[in-house]
């Protein structure tokens, strides 16, 4: 086991480190003015529209002249009526280009992203000229090593007080061998763990958004981090109770009522929330799952120690009903990261063509393993016990390996994309060969590592995309009447998409339309109106790209030249 336990840790370290954060932000959607606009006459207002509702108490939106002085009069402020929505006030702009730099956090989930882009008024912007029109792509810091530690403490913290409690009121019935498996010392320390991963989250929110502790409290997103410390509050007064009053079931009722609606506020507070009160529900059944099933072992092994002499047929008892109650809880497991996956993914060839689908396939392989460990628990070594063939040490190793291979899952529980790179097919082979030694080594150990995560996935990493775009009017070489032209595309071997996501598929996405250089639209169909022409030639430039805004490697793009006359 030791050698299962060594190697689940090293594919945990070269998982995480070669990582990125999970990504799910408040991209930016449209503007008004569009990115690499040449406007006639000034505007009075510049508004931003994002994919997920922005928080106005953190978020910020400057414009800035071609001298870097800010132009914009106030602060953001919500759009009424349009919640993804911002809009920030500017002077009287002469002629010149102006660039808008915007840093929101969003409402859903607490993530920071920010951007910038150029207009002009009388001129064509300097930054969109140089860049083909294009913004500048939308960027997020990486997750900081605190803001990791606190997501982790306070989901082992959830995790092992939900098991703590299924433990207690499911596994052992006997009410003083319940209270042995369940020493109020180490529940607080669970308690306490939680406690902890809240404060260092709410520190490190605080750190990341750069407003006064007060601002960030006041503000939504500050307080959904005030609303998970007030059910864990009411959990510890819970807790208080248990440890007066030990092997009270009522109690025990209780105290897993506060755990699980802990998590249910923390579910609500993170990205899960922006997929409906269907993906809410299913995030967080899949997070009580894993609290019943993973966080249970440990009870499990404190239950069935120092049983006297002549009642080991309490352990087998505890053990066959901890069986079954895990065998459901993984049930729940796998049901609900499918659902989700599908969700998130979109197709099965996304799992190969996409970083996050890699993620997914390392994390299904080491689920994969601890199928195999909880199948051998539940078919050769519970039979085994009950007829007196097996002791209950040999459990006792399956179970830490067990805890020794769900210990890298739970540390790719904020990581979502691995590149494909063989230092990553090591990780995953090293993952997979710690599951099956997890199998049949009777050795055991222990294991446990931090976690911390690398930048942000790069250009050089996009994939490719079996889209064929076409210009199908005006074509090439057409020469057209009138000022009013409309655009028509052909698109092939994939879908224009109304979304912006980081989680992105090589068959879904959007145009970039381009007109003499210059960015004109970001368009969700593949028909629109042109703006008003001059006579002359104009070139047409039309991208598909990713539900990022980002383009594939190779490109899609194609162009088109064609003349106007009166």
């Amino acid at each position: 086991m030791r050698r299962a336990v060594s190697l689940a840790a090293l594919a945990c370290l070269l998982l995480v480190l070669t990582a990125s954060a999970a990504s799910a932000h408040a991209l930016l959607r449209s503007s008004e003015p569009a990115g690499g606009a040449s406007l006639d006459r000034a505007p009075e207002l510049v508004t931003l529209s994002f994919t997920e509702p922005p928080d106005p108490a953190l978020s910020s939106v400057h414009v800035l002249d071609s001298s870097g002085r800010a132009v914009e009069r106030g602060r953001a402020r919500p759009v009424a009526g349009k919640p993804l929505s911002l809009q920030v006030a500017v002077g009287q702009l002469g002629d010149g280009s102006y660039t808008v730099s915007w840093r929101v956090v969003s409402r859903t989930d607490g993530h920071l992203t920010a951007g910038a882009f150029a207009f002009g008024v009388g001129v064509a912007p300097v930054t969109a000229a140089a860049s083909g029109g294009q913004a500048t792509a939308p960027a997020s810091p990486s997750a900081s090593p605190l803001s990791v530690a606190g997501r982790w403490a306070l989901a082992w913290g959830l995790i092992l007080l939900v098991g703590a409690a299924a433990c207690g009121l499911l596994v052992f019935r006997d009410r003083e061998r319940s209270a042995a498996a369940l020493p109020w010392p180490l529940l607080a320390g669970a308690l306490a763990l939680a406690a902890a991963g809240l404060v260092a989250s709410i520190a490190a929110e605080h750190a990341k958004v750069g407003v006064s502790l007060g601002d960030l409290l006041a503000s939504s997103t500050g307080g959904k981090l005030l609303g998970q410390g007030v059910v864990l509050g009411v959990t510890a007064i819970a807790l208080a109770a248990v440890a007066r009053w030990p092997g009270r079931r009522e109690l025990l009722v209780l105290l897993g009522i506060g755990a699980a609606a802990t998590m249910l506020v923390h579910v609500a507070s993170g990205h899960a929330a922006g997929s409906g009160a269907f993906g809410l529900f299913v995030q967080w059944v899949h997070l009580l799952a894993v609290g019943v099933w993973v966080g249970g072992f440990p009870w499990l092994v404190l239950g069935i120690r120092g049983v006297a002499a002549g009642k080991e047929g309490e352990q087998v008892a505890a053990v066959q009903r901890f069986s079954l109650l895990a065998t459901v809880a993984l049930g729940l497991v796998g049901v609900t990261g499918v659902t989700r996956a599908l969700v998130e993914v979109g197709s099965w060839h996304g799992l190969f063509d996409t970083s996050f689908g890699r993620t997914l396939l390392v994390k299904s392989a080491l689920v994969a393993g601890l199928v195999g460990i909880g199948a051998a628990n539940r078919f050769r070594i519970v039979p085994a016990l009950r007829s007196g063939r097996a002791r209950l040490k040999t459990l006792g190793a399956t179970v830490r390996g067990e805890l020794a291979v769900a210990i890298p899952i739970l540390a790719m529980k904020h990581v979502k994309h691995i590149a494909p790179m063989p230092l990553r097919a090591a990780a995953a082979g090293l993952a997979l060969a710690a599951a099956l030694l997890g199998c049949s080594s009777g050795q055991s150990g222990s294991s446990g590592e931090g976690a911390t995560l690398a930048p942000t996935t790069t250009a050089a990493e996009r994939p490719s995309s079996p889209a064929k775009l076409t210009i199908d009017a005006p074509h090439n070489g057409q020469v057209v009447k009138g000022a009013s032209v409309r655009l028509q595309l052909g698109l092939r071997n994939a879908k224009v998409v109304a979304a912006t996501t980081t989680n992105i598929r090589p068959d879904q996405g959007h145009v970039h339309v381009m007109l003499d250089g210059r960015l004109i639209s970001m368009n969700y169909g593949l028909s629109e109106a042109l703006p008003k022409l001059t006579s002359g030639t104009h070139v047409l430039q039309v991208e598909f790209v990713a539900a990022d805004h980002l383009p594939f490697d190779p490109r899609v793009l194609t162009q088109a030249a064609f003349e106007v006359q009166p």
